[in-house]
């Protein structure tokens, strides 16, 4: 039975081996390795020496081999170990060989040292030796190579010497080398507890052999020193501090980021972050940032839409105008080239940090640019207005990344399910504290890491992230919650449903959110809105205040009487209490797309007699008595954000004189616009509501995803639906409603041809 030694003979020495007995002994210490952890928690040495050396001799033995496709050896990935030792081989070894694939496949997915030695040991018994006899394809040789290096995941490759005092090949060492270095700030106070848990996720996810380097602003009479703990922590997770400068504008903290770019490294190739990310999935730079220079376009425009703009600003430097164009992340604008600098890849070493820092130089003196143009101020967007400028000077090609290496969790909803962003830019530890797939990571590398618990105490913000992360809350993996969202004919029993639905136990309804129109304008698929919920639940969940129009806790069922904001806790039992907000005309008119960001919300909508409902306009709000339709937030005619039959609509109402004409097309607008969304959203009469509130509260209750329980509705007693209104309207206000809103209101489950008795003021 031949040896491990005499296997690893074999495989460096092409089937030959040798009887020196100091070379023996060097050939068991490379192939065992120096597996004691340093003080950085590295692993040790070994089995990349051995994935390289088999890859360099499989090579060698498949030089007039029929070629055939490449496979990736991936010193990191424990799935490549399975597909590559375990692929199907042919019906004679198949059956020889069944013991050692089922030995690898029982690996767990991050095995000790050990493991090295015990695959390499134990493949004495369980394989046959057509694995580790070099022969004309050498498939076997690296599969075991593979199996010996892969299952370790090590980390750090140095240089040894193997048998016969030769050094490894080139091609070996290149294939070990390490390729890529990761940037970024880490200065004093925020971005000093940002940096840690930064690096902490880069070492948990990362799937290559990447060096992290801390940059530290200098002097520190300026910038501040970083702390001890926090240099402490840096050096267990094996990231190298360097000093850096700014040399743009000290006025200018975002310059330190500049010089990031041509820190020294030996690596190939330069990624910088931005300290306020966190690295949520396996990351292989490989993939994304082996080409050029990488960048994700901006979330939306930030200095200029207009290609005459722009060209001015290249020809400061002598170059002509961008030709090419790109789409906003987040607003799916088309502009020229700008990006978000949170996240960069460029080839190392090839003075783009320099370039860039002359770029911001040059504009940031260029008060001349901005004279007589709209454009946004230079200051604080100076890095990337000059960004795509020092690319073009560089001349490097430009391939864009996605939004999964650059998610700007300040502006859309993390998904709770794996499969989405790997860099999240969450900028500000609240996006933390909302965010549950944050916070469970946070916590989780709270307990890899426990110094870094103490650098966060040190600041208030991050305080209170370290107190939700030992919560269950924070422990506890991202569940899908009960929301929803509640709209409606302005006058038709909103505020009546807020309140009823805010009496529950734990249900929270909030009458009117301030911020829903800037929201609901922003951009076209408002992402915003879901954060507008998680936010509430936050600070709810938290025991903060929130601003809601209540009295005495309880919430105003009608506005007309009292329409204040008053600052209080609610009191929930649960962490998945159901979360409610209401508005009339903004919701209406962006039913589509908050269905597309919020997808699993429920959606009510309460609808009335259009007599009462336009009575109720008539004597009550002014925008409403005269269907102002030009003045409203969200839904004018010139909403971009319309389709062409609602904007023409809209149009058709601001062009029309008579008020009862005007009031009448508002009504059928907007239940033309709720019956078209029917199939999504839950239509509720007022009438209904009023007289039989169990029953319509425990139909509402059911449409609503994630809810625990519907609760108790014994208390809800029926009332008469209110119609006094109607005294106020006037004989056109009658002929237009029967005229223009009869079919629509048939459709709603009201009659209009009947005789309606127009009530006096006394009824």
């Amino acid at each position: 039975m031949p040896t491990a030694t005499t296997i690893i003979s074999h495989l460096l020495c092409g089937g030959t081996s040798t009887s020196d007995p100091s070379t023996a002994r060097r050939r068991d210490r490379h192939l065992e390795g120096d597996h004691r952890a340093d003080d950085r928690g590295t692993p040790g040495h070994g089995g990349p020496e051995l994935l390289a050396v088999f890859a360099a001799q499989e090579r060698r033995c498949t030089r007039r081999a029929k070629p055939r496709r490449a496979f990736r050896h991936d010193a990191q990935d424990p799935q490549n170990l399975r597909r590559l030792t375990c692929k199907k081989i042919s019906a004679g070894r198949k059956a020889r060989n069944r013991d050692f694939t089922r030995m690898v496949r029982g690996r767990a997915a991050t095995p000790g040292p050990e493991t090295v030695k015990s695959l390499v040991f134990q493949a004495r018994s369980h394989v046959s030796p057509d694995w580790w006899t070099p022969h004309r394809n050498g498939a076997p040789a690296a599969r075991l190579a593979l199996a010996c290096g892969a299952a370790a995941r090590l980390g750090t490759v140095r240089r040894i010497s193997l048998a016969g005092g030769r050094r490894r090949s080139d091609m070996a060492m290149r294939m070990t080398a390490m390729r890529f270095a990761i940037s970024f700030v880490c200065q004093r106070g925020d971005l000093e507890i940002k940096a840690l848990l930064l690096a902490a996720s880069l070492r948990r996810f990362l799937t290559c052999n990447a060096e992290l380097i801390a940059c530290l602003p200098e002097p520190e009479s300026q910038w501040g020193a970083v702390s001890p703990e926090a240099l402490r922590v840096l050096a267990s997770l094996g990231v190298r501090t360097v000093g850096i400068r700014n040399v743009i504008d000290d006025a200018y903290p975002i310059g330190n980021k500049v010089t990031c770019l041509d820190v020294a490294t030996d690596a190939e190739h330069m990624v910088f972050l931005d300290t306020d990310i966190l690295c949520l999935e396996p990351f292989d730079p490989g993939r994304w940032f082996a080409r050029g220079f990488n960048a994700k376009p901006a979330d939306a425009v930030g200095f200029a839409d207009n290609p005459q703009d722009w060209q001015s600003v290249y020809e400061l430097f002598g170059l002509t105008g961008p030709g090419r164009r790109v789409v906003t992340s987040v607003a799916g604008q088309l502009i020229c080239p700008y990006f978000n600098a949170g996240v960069i890849g460029a080839p190392a070493r090839t003075g783009l940090g320099a370039t860039w820092a002359d770029c911001c130089r040059t504009l940031a003196a260029s008060d001349s640019l901005w004279e007589g143009r709209s454009l946004p101020a230079k200051w604080p967007f100076l890095d990337q207005i000059s960004l795509p400028v020092a690319v073009a000077r560089a001349g490097l090609d430009v391939s864009l990344l996605g939004e999964r290496l650059n998610f700007p969790a300040n502006l859309k909803p993390l998904a709770a399910e794996e499969g989405g962003p790997i860099l999240c830019h969450y900028h500000r530890p609240d996006v933390i504290r909302r965010e549950p797939r944050l916070l469970e990571l946070v916590a989780n590398l709270l307990d890899g890491h426990p110094p870094i618990a103490d650098v966060m105490a040190t600041e208030p913000a991050w305080r209170q992230v370290l107190a939700r992360t030992r919560s269950a809350s924070g422990r506890r993996s991202p569940a899908p919650v009960p929301e929803g969202v509640i709209t409606g004919f302005p006058r038709s029993g909103t505020s009546l449903l807020c309140g009823l639905l805010h009496g529950l136990a734990d249900h929270v309804a909030i009458n009117e959110p301030r911020g829903v129109a800037p929201i609901l304008t922003h951009t076209h698929r408002p992402w915003r809105l879901p954060l507008l919920y998680a936010t509430l639940r936050c600070q709810v969940v938290d025991g903060e205040p929130i601003e809601n129009k209540v009295v005495d806790g309880r919430v105003i069922e009608d506005t007309t009487l009292v329409n204040e904001y008053e600052t209080y806790v609610p009191a929930v039992s649960r962490e998945d209490f159901a979360l409610w907000t209401k508005n009339t005309m903004s919701y209406a008119m962006r039913l589509p797309q908050i269905r597309d960001v919020m997808p699993e919300a429920a959606i009510v909508a309460c609808v009335r007699n259009p007599f009462d409902t336009i009575a109720s306009w008539i004597s009550t709000f002014p925008h409403l008595r005269d269907a102002a339709v030009e003045r409203f937030p969200v839904g004018s005619p010139s909403d971009r954000f319309l389709d062409a039959r609602q904007r023409e609509q809209l149009a058709a109402i601001a062009a029309c004189d008579a008020p009862p004409l005007r009031r009448a097309l508002l009504w059928r607008h907007l239940a033309e616009t709720l019956l078209v969304n029917r199939h999504h959203v839950l239509l509720v009469r007022y009438e209904d509501l009023v007289a039989d509130p169990a029953t319509s509260m425990a139909r509402i209750l059911g449409a609503v995803p994630h809810l625990s329980s519907a609760g108790d509705l014994g208390h809800l007693r029926p009332a008469q639906p209110r119609v006094g209104r109607r005294a106020g309207l006037t004989e056109a206000d009658v002929e237009a409603i029967r005229s223009i809103c009869g079919d629509m209101a048939r459709e709603l489950g009201y009659d209009l041809d009947q005789n309606w008795p127009l009530p006096t003021a006394a009824d």
